[in-house]
C-alpha cells in the first residue's frame, strides 16, 4: 500500500510540476533519480534492528530530538530565503551537509541506552510539524485565494498536531519499560 501511494503521489507531483513549470527531467535524470529510490528503498529493508545497545551511551530526550528534527527539517527549507543569483550547488551542498549533521548523531542515538518509540515518533513530529509552518509559507504559490489557503494549512496544521498528541499518548510509540508519553 506504501509503494502505491509513493507511486500515485510521485506521478501526481509530477503532473504538477510539468504543468506548473514547464519542465521535464531528461530521461537520464528520471533513470538516475528512480535508482537512487530503489537503492534507499532496499537499504531500508537491508537495515537490521541495532543488536546489544551500546552501554553508557545516553541519548537525548524525545523532546530535544523532536528539535532536532524540527530545525533540521526547517532548514532544509531554507534555500526559499536565499538571495536570487546564488548557484544551485550551494543549497544542494547545503541539504547533504544537513543530513550529515543529523544523520551520524541520530545513527549513533539509535545504538544507545533509552532510544525509545517516543523517540521515533520526534522525529517524524518534528518532520511533521516541518511540513505545518511550510504549509503556510508555500499557500502564495497555490492557484487560490488566499483565505482557502490559510483555511487548507490551518486544518493541515491541527490535524498534525491532533495526529501527533494522538500517537503520544496512545502508547503505541513506546516498548515495554520505555518512559511515560511525551504529552
Amino acid at each position: 500500500m506504501t509503494a502505491l501511494v509513493f507511486a500515485g503521489g510521485s506521478g501526481f507531483l509530477a503532473l504538477a510540476q510539468v504543468e506548473s513549470e514547464d519542465f521535464v527531467a531528461t530521461p537520464a535524470q528520471f533513470a538516475g533519480a528512480g535508482l537512487v529510490i530503489a537503492v534507499l528503498i532496499t537499504a531500508a529493508f537491508l537495515c537490521r534492528a541495532p543488536g546489544a545497545r551500546a552501554a553508557g551511551r545516553r541519548v537525548p530526550g524525545p523532546w530535544a530530538v523532536g528539535a532536532l528534527s524540527f530545525a533540521a527539517t526547517s532548514g532544509y527549507w531554507g534555500r526559499e530565503y536565499l538571495p536570487d543569483g546564488v548557484p544551485a550547488a550551494v543549497p544542494v551542498i547545503g541539504w547533504a551537509v544537513l543530513l550529515a549533521a543529523v544523520l551520524v548523531p541520530c545513527v549513533r542515538w539509535v545504538r544507545g541506552e533509552g532510544w525509545s518509540g517516543a523517540h521515533r515518533l520526534a522525529l517524524a513530529g518534528g518532520a511533521l510539524l516541518t511540513y505545518a509552518w511550510v504549509g503556510f509559507e508555500q499557500g502564495r504559490y497555490l492557484d487560490v485565494s488566499r483565505a482557502t489557503g490559510l483555511i487548507g494549512s490551518t486544518v493541515f496544521a491541527a490535524g498534525a498536531l491532533a495526529l501527533l498528541v494522538a500517537a503520544a499518548r496512545s502508547g503505541a510509540c513506546r516498548e515495554p519499560g520505555s518512559p511515560p508519553p511525551l504529552v
